[in-house]
């Protein structure tokens, strides 16, 4: 359809509306005067609003046949359309499912190389606890020389560890300084200076914390991908959905009335849901 026949087709469909235009007008303003006072106004109303009721019948018989082309035209286009994007879309969709397997796969991989290197950071943890402890109980200077050598002198650290040695040396180096603060508690303890021992504590504690930092920081999650959260919801447990948040089925309740409209009675209430009828002008 050419721009010159889609501008005769409107102006075609515009005379066709105002031809009513002026008959309708009149109708309307004829309705709106009436008082009903009597049978035979009650009668004059009816017909004046059996006009009006017959001129919007008019003008929606003109909507429908002014509109076909244009509708039956914007349906091929919509087919068209549909046509060539939907195995564009159907790539599209699974290109985005590629992509985002691959990242759910690197953050996964991500979160399993943080998870192992903070076990290892754990065990050192737990090793400079233990040992701390150990130290703490010995009564002796016998004890605590044996203490030292099982876990600082001759103690054998895990394999797993290796990546790691120059972090878990400095946490060794501060667990044998605090193995020689103990030996001045045990040996003089009048002379112990309780600062020194809690500036090494405060000093292993944060070796402790230096133990894989970096590893962990390099090991963290990151892509290029730009992602968009979309919020959605699934029903977990119904019984604990709150009673606002429920709506009833308009069809399934309309179905019932339908079904049932020769014994349900006008104002009768089924399931806490009043049937009735509302009265309405036939015109």
């Amino acid at each position: 359809m050419t721009a010159t026949s889609k501008q005769l087709t409107t102006k075609d469909s515009a005379e066709a509306f105002l031809a009513l235009k002026k008959s309708s007008m009149e109708i309307a303003a004829a309705c709106d005067k009436i008082s009903i006072t009597d049978d035979t106004s009650l009668q004059l109303a009816t017909q004046n609003l059996r006009n009006l009721n017959s001129t919007i019948g008019q003008i929606e018989i003109i909507r429908v046949a002014e509109k076909k082309p244009y509708k039956e035209a914007g349906e091929q286009i919509d087919a068209l359309a549909k046509e060539l994007s939907k195995p564009l879309a159907l790539s599209l969709d699974a290109g985005k499912k590629k992509i985002l397997k691959y990242n759910n796969d690197k953050l996964a991989a991500a979160n399993a190389e943080q998870n192992r290197i903070n076990g290892i950071k754990s065990e050192i943890s737990k090793y400079s606890a233990d040992a701390m402890k150990a130290f703490n109980e010995c009564k002796t200077i016998e004890d605590l020389t044996a203490k030292r050598d099982d876990l600082i002198k001759n103690y054998f650290a895990p394999g797993t560890w290796a990546e790691f040695d120059a972090d878990y040396q400095n946490v060794r180096v501060v667990l044998n300084d605090y193995c020689k603060q103990r030996r001045i508690e045990i040996q003089t303890p009048a002379q112990v200076d309780e600062t020194a021992s809690e500036a090494i504590k405060e000093a292993l504690e944060e070796k402790v914390a230096e133990v894989g930092i970096q590893e962990v920081a390099n090991a963290e999650f990151t892509t290029t991908t730009k992602f968009r959260g979309l919020p959605r919801y699934r029903i977990i447990d119904e019984a604990a959905i709150p009673r606002e948040w429920l709506m009833v089925d308009d069809a399934k309740v309309k179905a019932y009335q339908k079904e049932n409209k020769e014994t349900l009675s006008n104002g009768e209430v089924v399931t806490g849901i009043e049937f009735y009828i509302e009265e309405n002008v036939k015109i």
